[in-house]
């Protein structure tokens, strides 16, 4: 049943089914795929808003660590120790007035009452019952508070409070800071929230401590419900939540807890919401996105579908029927007119062509046999004469056709040689026919390729119909012809030429000018007829051809072509006319018709037709009208005058130019929404010719650079007046325009509409030259000045980390030698007493030996004196302690000099440093990290030259380093329950003009499945706490991006592994992008 409907239905509409049967699958995988896509987009905003909150605690974890530090140092002090009220107030004011960030810093005693702040207090204040307070006073260690508002400074604060212990480990005071909450909007302001995002504070009640933006329903020093703190609350140090908040907005939120320790609970929680909506919205346009493309696609489909099913199938199959249903009508004549191809129709064509031309053969042997008797006795002359007016009245026509055809008209020999190339051809393509003439015509085709299908579908089919192709114009360029090429043969059926016409050319004047030769040798070949009846049968076979070469031309022309009498009726058509008319192979029959009533079915000529006026004026004239089948047709109406200036016949030429109009509109829509996709584009484009000028400008290089559309377009970029790296931006075009290959311009410095510096990155892309798109440059690029400001903070909060684990450390350091510095200044103190009471003695003597000359009673005083002070051992270890002291000043300033010099403020530009010095002071920083875990052997080359680099940030990847290999080693450590301690060995070289760092460790080795992660952002296999992942990532960068060099690795699991650091020694490897490698 289901074949029968199939079998019933058209070719079209088969095809149809068949491209839905294929599209629907597509449609569902698209569908598919976009929710995948989304579910994707949605876990990436949930990774940001993580790391985005990271970020944010990470800053919060630096004020804590601040004011400890603070706080620590302040208990260290004698003044506090002492509870020296006086002294302190003036202390804490000088340190408030300098960090205007704490709202009150001030110390207490062990019941609560202050006793000095750096505001004015009010009479009896206590703080005993402060959870700081509290907490300080049970644990004895450094312990956040909780919102309040502040009783002395009046202003939302959350407490710190550190106990101060004497020698005894006795709580003697105090110490309190109050952090003004406010700091988090300017901080806020800094890192500038993506829009629609909100961030928050919770304390460890869960009262919401801050919170942007500002909204009625979350003010701060409310509590959050208790579901949301639960869900927050746990063993989970961060996780994300995705729940409606207070304000009404549904949002993906991510949190983290902050805490002192890993075994205390936390003291505050920071989130970072996401509107839920904004990340739907984001997937729903990308799916409606590619619906929309899968769609037109679809209608493309159909459209050629419909459009090669209807040429490849259902018109030849309509042509074959029409030709079987002629010759049963007794039509000899009749062909099918389809190329005879391999094919099934190509077949069966040549088949019924090969059966009618036998038809007819035989048909015109019998009727060439009859007249073969008449000929003989008509008379040659009268024939001869009315083959000659015949010749003439067509030659007169056909070069007024030639006149008025406004398309290129050309004929080559057998070999390709031109022998015909009519004026229009000469003015579009700017090359004479003297020129032309015995050229090849493939020299006019510069596309080879297009040029040998052409040919191949000529000597196939005999014929080719509106084959588009591209011809070189004489002066330079090329232009793009719709041609119609029939292979011209003699009677014997060998092919002498082909016949060439190219449409949108504007007039055949030239094959004219060649008709009216060909006319002259037929005048000759005439003469010649009268010499003899045996010439005359061989010059008639000549003029035969040479009609059927003429008429073979003119049908070529896929235009309308007909010649009209005054009253508008057929005296020759072409036979694109008689298809118009219905009549393709019978156009005699169209002769003495009315040609409105025959194309068209009027009564009355066609409004707007210029044919009336033509005859009327005399004067050729042009009109584009629309038939009622709906097309557009260019109409061309060229007046023939006799020698008394009357008009005879008209010369109407008709082309279809509907498709071209629907090309032209259909052009014009793909230009606005071409428009409408760079307006719409993030990124700026600016579009560069090969003479560097503007040629595209979308909204977004409106926006970056302030500069309209219509000021930039026709413009060079420095006639723009843009203020960027010049020296960068003509260097990378250069290398884009030489190499043609894209080039990659990253943190172009570029001055910004509010007047600040700002980054760019760039893409230079090359634009290859074609007729429509001519060769240049394409710069696509955006403004990442806020995403290197949010790096900068990122680096700066996993430096201060660093340096926060370093703090405490390094206090201890400069702690113990300062201690027996003291102890020394106090016993040389003691011992200078002494000598000062000898010293008076011995004056005393002086006088008295003087005055009395008596020296007994003085002499065993000063003895007793000498005895009881020890001053024999005053002589012997007072020089002692003074080098002690000169030792431990000495190791201090050692200390402070290398921490100094480490946390020196980065340059933009590489300087030449000492590497071997520099590792040397990091080795010093970080010693608290590594001195109790490993030993640290150093191998330096004397003989290394200075190393072009970044300081800081080559300290930072060595510190990144050390701090690592001094991990791996502890965790060997405590894995074997060890007390010996592990190796770090670090060692410089200069290899081939590059200076190679060694940094090895004796730690548990790198595992196989992790080699390729290490250097990835975020990755890390460190307890939490313990490390953020960024180390090695920001080592990769600064080595790899900033200097031109690698970073390498060598790994044996369970024995350790050695990090190699390569930079270059000469400043030319930056940006080189060297690959990062890692070996077992």
């Amino acid at each position: 049943m289901i074949g029968k409907k199939l079998r019933s239905i058209s070719t079209r509409k088969k095809l149809g089914l068949f491209l839905i049967c294929v599209f629907l699958p597509a449609f569902g995988i698209v569908v598919l795929s976009s929710l995948e896509q989304r579910s994707r987009q949605i876990e990436d905003e949930k990774n940001n808003a993580v790391l985005l909150v990271q970020s944010l605690a990470a800053q919060q974890e630096q004020v804590a660590i601040a004011t400890r530090q603070m706080l620590g140092a302040l208990a260290l002090l004698p003044e506090v120790r002492q509870l020296d009220a006086n002294a302190c107030n003036d202390l804490f004011r000088e340190l408030q007035h300098r960090y205007s960030f704490y709202s009150l810093i001030a110390a207490a005693t062990p019941s609560g009452d202050f006793v000095a702040a750096s505001r004015p207090l009010n009479p009896g204040i206590n703080i005993a019952n402060q959870k700081d307070i509290r907490d300080a006073n049970r644990t004895l260690e450094f312990s956040p508070g909780e919102y309040m508002l502040g009783r002395v400074s009046n202003s939302h604060v959350i407490s710190y409070a550190l106990p101060v212990l004497d020698a005894n480990n006795s709580l003697t005071a105090f110490m309190t800071a109050g952090f003004k909450l406010d700091e988090f909007s300017r901080f806020i302001g800094k890192v500038k929230l993506p829009e629609g995002f909100s961030f928050t504070i919770v304390d460890h009640a869960g009262v919401r401590l801050y919170r942007t933006p500002e909204h009625a329903a979350t003010p701060a020093g409310e509590a959050i419900s208790e579901d949301d703190l639960r869900q927050m609350s746990g063993n989970r140090v961060e996780g994300i939540v995705d729940r409606a908040g207070s304000d009404g907005v549904h949002r993906i939120y991510a949190f983290k807890q902050l805490r002192m320790r890993d075994d205390t609970a936390p003291y505050m929680y920071m989130l970072v919401g996401i509107p839920k909506d904004q990340i739907i919205q984001k997937a729903n346009f990308k799916m409606l996105m590619n619906l929309s493309l899968l769609g037109i696609a679809t209608v493309i489909s159909f459209l050629l579908v419909g459009i090669l099913g209807y040429l490849s199938f259902v018109k030849p199959i309509a042509r074959l029927t029409s030709a079987v249903q002629r010759l049963g009508g007794g039509d000899l004549t009749t062909r099918t007119s389809l190329p005879h191809t391999p094919d099934d129709l190509g077949q069966l064509a040549k088949s019924f062509d090969d059966m009618a031309s036998l038809l007819e053969k035989r048909s015109s042997e019998q009727i060439m046999a009859e007249q073969e008797l008449l000929e003989a006795y008509d008379g040659l002359e009268v024939r001869i004469a009315e083959r000659t007016a015949e010749l003439a009245a067509t030659n007169e026509y056909l070069e007024n056709i030639f006149e008025s055809s406004p398309d290129v008209i050309a004929i080559v020999d057998e070999h390709g040689r031109f022998i015909k190339w009519n004026t229009v051809a000469a003015e579009l393509l700017g090359y004479s026919f003297e020129e032309m003439r015995g050229k090849s015509a493939f020299e006019l085709y510069p596309d080879k390729n297009r040029l040998d299908e052409m040919l191949t579908d000529l000597r196939r089919d005999g014929s080719v119909k509106n084959y588009v192709i591209d011809m070189a114009k004489k002066h330079g360029g090329v232009a793009t012809f719709e041609i119609s090429t029939s292979l011209l043969k003699d009677s014997a059926g060998n092919g002498i030429g082909s016949v060439s016409v190219a449409r949108d050319l504007s007039a055949v004047k030239k094959a004219n000018e060649e008709l009216q030769k060909e006319v002259e040798l037929r005048r000759s070949m005439e003469a010649s007829l009268w010499e003899s009846e045996a010439a005359s049968h061989a010059n008639e076979e000549k003029y035969r051809n040479l009609y059927q070469e003429f008429q073979a031309l003119l049908d070529a022309i896929p235009d309308i072509l007909v010649l009209l009498s005054p009253d508008l009726k057929a005296v020759w058509a072409n036979r694109a006319y008689a298809a118009r008319a219905g009549k393709e192979n019978e156009p005699s029959s169209l002769v003495g018709h009315l040609c409105y009533k025959e194309l068209h079915g009027r009564e009355e000529p066609c409004e707007g037709c210029p044919a009336p006026d033509a005859f009327n004026s005399g004067e050729p004239g042009t009109a584009v009208i629309s038939t009622a089948e709906g097309e557009i047709m260019e109409v061309r109406s060229v007046p023939i005058k006799d020698g008394n200036g009357t008009v005879t016949r008209l010369i109407n030429l008709a082309r279809n130019i509907t498709k071209t109009r629907k090309a032209e509109e259909q052009l014009q829509c793909a230009n606005s929404e071409m428009a409408q996709v760079f307006a719409s584009i993030p990124s700026f484009l600016i579009g560069l010719t090969a003479e560097g000028k503007i040629m595209r400008w979308n909204n977004t290089a409106e926006k970056t650079f302030a500069i309209g559309n219509n000021s930039a377009m026709g413009k060079t970029l420095h006639q723009c007046g843009i203020q960027w790296d010049w020296e960068r931006i003509s260097e990378t075009i250069s290398i884009c325009g030489t190499g043609a290959k894209p080039a990659k311009l990253h943190n172009c410095r570029f001055l910004r509409n509010d007047g600040k510096e700002g980054f760019l990155e760039i893409t230079f892309s090359p634009l290859n030259g074609a007729v429509n798109n001519p060769p240049g440059i394409l710069l696509l690029g955006s403004d990442v000045t806020e995403r290197r400001i949010l790096e900068g903070q990122l680096v700066q909060a996993q430096k201060l980390e660093s340096i926060g684990q370093l703090a405490a450390g390094i206090a201890h350091e400069i702690n113990t030698p300062a201690q027996y510095v003291g102890d020394n200044a106090r016993f040389l103190h003691e011992a200078c007493i002494g000598l000062e009471r000898i010293h008076d003695l011995q004056d005393r003597l002086l006088d008295r030996l003087r005055s009395e000359n008596l020296a007994q009673d003085l002499v065993q005083e000063i003895e007793e004196v000498s005895a009881e002070i020890d001053f024999e051992y005053l002589r012997e270890e007072a020089p002692k302690a003074v080098l002690q002291s000169i030792d431990g000043i000495e190791r201090i300033s050692r200390i402070v000099r290398a921490m100094k010099e480490f946390s020196h403020p980065g340059t933009d530009s590489k300087i030449n440093i000492d590497l071997n010095k520099a590792i040397e002071n990091t080795i010093t920083v970080a010693k608290n990290e590594w001195k109790y875990v490993a030993e640290m052997v150093t191998d330096f080359d004397p003989n290394l030259p200075p190393v072009p680099c970044l300081p800081a940030e080559i300290n930072q990847v060595i510190l990144n380093m050390i701090i690592n290999a001094s991990h791996a080693i502890d965790d060997v450590v405590k894995k074997n329950g060890s007390e010996q301690k592990g190796t770090i060995t670090i060692t410089t070289r200069t290899r081939d003009n590059i200076a190679e760092i060694g940094i090895g460790d004796t730690g548990t080795g790198i595992p196989e499945n992790i080699r390729l992660r290490i250097f990835d952002p975020f990755f890390t296999t460190k307890e939490v706490g313990k490390g953020t992942g960024q180390g090695l990532a920001i080592s990769h960068s600064v080595v790899v991006d900033k200097h031109g060099g690698t970073i390498t690795f060598d790994s044996e699991a369970g024995k350790g592994t050695v990090f190699f650091v390569r930079l270059p020694l000469d400043c030319d490897g930056e940006g080189s992008g060297a690959e990062t490698v890692g070996r077992n």
